[in-house]
Order: structure tokens, then C-alpha cells, then sequence
């Protein structure tokens, strides 16, 4: 009797634990369900709201507390799976979903020579005059009439090329040219120069163990150079936002090199700062360089990448043949609005020795300016032209092999 008692409970117990979890269970999928309506219910209720929310603001906020997050973000290294996915709908199909245009390109011939022959013409003069250098094709910066094109350019159709040989010091007046040990400098301002004293003098730029010892960035980041020799005939635009064939990809290998070859930690920026508004791009390069600086205490060197142009129509390329390869020239920028400016000329006069020991020619005259150009950012900054918009990417390249070599061996020293 007590048996059959004891099995009838058992049994009991056992039923009550099967109905106590078909009841859980019972009541997630009911939460699910109601969670799932009840959600979607909000959504279409609030889905007005929610458009007009301001994201770009709280990103802006975050920023701004943790400025590493828009480092990150904006890092050069770093390309989306819809960049790509661009480039290769690009590539298969000739055209673009992000630029209407191409779109009509790719489905008119109409609209295609009237891109080719027209457009691009336009843009490219639109380039000119926002990019501050809006001088009369026939006059040069003193309003003078400009001499024809000699030996080294030629025109052809709407475009003309310019090839700056050794002869570009000529266009300056001799005063403004310093020449001692090799060293070559134009001088805009009235600082006084001497080479051979900053040369004695010993680099003062010891990077931590721990942390990036450079920065590299771009104030004009869609500075762009030409795809093929076969667009030196041609109107193409001189910026682009692809950086493929812009001063990123330029800035990317430099920083590349510096890691992999020399052990030096660096960081790249990828931020566009001179887009959508080209005037502001200083500014724009100041509050990024910022939030860098405030973010890494390590870094010492801050270098912006550019390349070089000159006014009107024409395209400049400026070339050195090595060892049977192209490369694009190069050029120091110092900016004596910066209270170290000394030092970075110190440094810029190292750079430009070091380049024309291993390559001679390769390196131009260092400019001396007398801006700012945010030079007075860093415990050490230095503004590179590489190559101008005449010049390929591939040249670029080549000539950041030496620089990535003259940068170790001079701050190594």
C-alpha cells in the first residue's frame, strides 16, 4: 500500500516538472511574440522621429570626449566593405552607384562625350579657383606677362604640361636662394639663415618605447595625382576622394615603410579635411591634429603630405630618372609662423642632405614660408610635397622608399 502511495506521488511530482517547463517555455515564446509586435508597433509610431534624429551630432559628442573612436575611424588604413564593393562594380561595369553620372556615362554616349570633352573641363577650372590660385594664364604672381613655353613643356588641345627642371630657381630672385653644402633654400621671409650652424647641431627628437612616434596626415587629403601619362593631355580634375590615386595612398606607404622596414610606430590619418569646404581646410587639419596630440602623448613628428601644382591649366611634373624607374620629386615645406621653426628647418636640411646623398636630385629646395601651417602643432612638424599633379602614383611610391629612409636615419642619428 505504501508502495503504490509512494509511485503515485513520484508520479505526481514528475508531471508537475513537465508542466513547469512547457509554462516557462510557453511564456518565452509569448514574451518573444509580444516583444517582437510590440517593437515594431514603436517603430512605426516613432520611425518619424527617429529619421530626424541628428546622428552626426552625438558622433560629434563622443568624439569629442573620446577622440580615439574618431582616430579609429578615420584611420587611412581602413576601407569599408561598400568602398570596395564600389570599386569593384567600378571596375566590372565602368561606373559608379554613388555618382549619378557615371551611371549616365555607362548608358549614353551622349552623356559620355559631353562628360569627356565638357564637364571635366569645367570642374577642372573650378578646381583652380578654389584652390587660392587664381592667376591669368598669361600673367604670373607680379601681374608680368609669363615668358612662352620653352624647353620642357609643350601644349596640346585645352591642356599644357609643365616639367620643373633645375632651371625652376631661375623664376627666383637670387637673393632668396641659399646654397651651402648642397643645400639649396628659398627664402620668402626675411629669417635669416644659417645652414651650416643647423647642420652641426644634433637632432633633439628621442621618441618614447612605448606608443606612435609619428603622425602622418593630409590637410589637402583629396589632392590627387593622374592615373596615366595619357591624362597629362587631358582636363582631368586635380583632387579626387578615392584614395587609390590621391596623397592618402601616398601617406598609407610612407607609414607602411616606416613600421615594416625601420621599426618606427606611426600613425596615418585618412580624414578628409579639405572637403566639402576647401578653405577651411586648415582649421579642419587643426582640430584633428588635436584630438591626436591629446590622444597620444608619444607623439613627436607630425608630417603633412600634399603635392605641388602650379596656376592655370597646366599640370606639373616633376620627375628624376633612378636606375632606369621614374620618380617624383620631392619638397620640404617650413613654416616660420611656428615658434620651433628653426628646429624644423633643422630638420628639413638633415632630410633634404640625407635624400641627395642616396639620390641626388631628388630632393627640390626646401621653401621657407611665412605661414603657419599648423606647424606649430607638434613638438616637430614638416610639410612634403611629393610629387606634383602631372605625376602617377607608382612615382610617388618609388620617391617614399628614400623618404621613409632619409626620416629613419636622420631622427635615428
Amino acid at each position: 500500500m505504501r508502495k503504490n502511495r509512494f509511485y503515485g506521488r513520484k508520479k505526481q511530482d514528475f508531471l508537475y516538472r513537465i508542466i513547469t517547463v512547457l509554462f516557462i517555455v510557453l511564456m518565452f515564446a509569448v514574451s518573444i511574440q509580444v516583444g517582437t509586435v510590440g517593437g515594431d508597433f514603436i517603430f512605426s509610431m516613432q520611425n518619424g522621429l527617429i529619421q530626424d534624429i541628428d546622428t552626426e551630432y552625438f558622433k560629434n559628442i563622443i568624439n569629442d570626449e573620446i577622440p580615439l573612436i574618431n582616430i579609429v575611424y578615420d584611420s587611412g588604413k581602413i576601407h569599408s566593405l561598400s568602398i570596395e564593393l564600389g570599386n569593384i562594380t567600378r571596375s566590372l561595369f565602368g561606373f559608379d552607384f554613388s555618382s549619378p553620372v557615371s551611371i549616365l556615362n555607362s548608358q549614353s554616349s551622349i552623356f559620355s562625350h559631353y562628360y569627356g570633352n565638357h564637364y571635366i573641363k569645367q570642374m577642372a577650372e573650378k578646381d583652380m579657383r578654389i584652390d587660392e590660385k587664381v592667376i591669368p594664364k598669361n600673367q604670373n604672381k607680379n601681374g608680368k606677362e609669363n615668358s612662352p613655353i620653352g624647353e620642357g613643356q609643350y601644349k596640346k588641345g585645352e591642356s599644357s604640361i609643365f616639367y620643373e627642371g633645375e632651371s625652376e630657381e631661375k623664376e627666383y630672385d637670387k637673393s632668396d636662394i641659399i646654397s651651402t653644402d648642397g643645400i639649396k633654400i628659398h627664402n620668402e621671409t626675411n629669417k635669416k639663415i644659417d645652414v651650416e650652424k643647423l647642420l652641426a647641431k644634433p637632432m633633439d627628437l628621442e621618441f618614447d618605447r612605448m606608443g606612435p612616434g609619428i603622425l602622418i596626415y593630409h590637410t589637402h587629403t583629396t589632392e590627387s595625382y593622374i592615373k596615366s601619362l595619357n591624362d597629362l593631355e587631358k582636363n582631368v580634375p586635380s583632387r579626387s576622394k578615392d584614395e587609390r590615386h590621391n596623397v592618402v595612398r601616398v601617406g598609407n606607404e610612407l607609414a607602411r615603410l616606416l613600421e615594416k622596414e625601420y621599426g618606427i610606430e606611426v600613425l596615418h590619418s585618412g580624414h578628409v579635411n579639405d572637403y566639402p569646404n576647401y578653405n577651411k581646410s586648415y582649421p579642419n587639419a587643426k582640430n584633428m591634429l588635436d584630438k591626436y596630440l591629446k590622444s597620444y602623448h608619444s607623439i613627436k613628428l607630425a608630417i603633412d603630405i600634399h603635392r605641388d601644382a602650379v596656376s592655370g591649366s597646366q599640370k606639373l611634373r616633376v620627375v628624376k630618372e633612378v636606375g632606369g624607374k621614374t620618380l617624383a620629386r620631392v619638397m620640404f615645406v617650413v613654416a616660420t609662423g611656428a615658434p620651433q621653426w628653426e628646429d624644423n628647418l633643422k630638420l628639413a636640411i638633415k632630410l633634404q642632405q640625407d635624400l641627395n646623398k642616396q639620390c641626388p636630385g631628388l630632393a627640390k629646395h626646401i621653401y621657407i614660408s611665412k605661414n603657419r601651417y599648423n606647424q606649430h602643432m607638434a613638438k616637430a612638424s614638416l610639410l612634403i610635397e611629393v610629387g606634383g599633379d602631372g605625376n602617377m602614383v607608382e612615382e610617388c611610391l618609388e620617391s617614399v622608399k628614400y623618404v621613409a629612409k632619409a626620416i629613419n636615419n636622420v631622427i635615428k642619428k
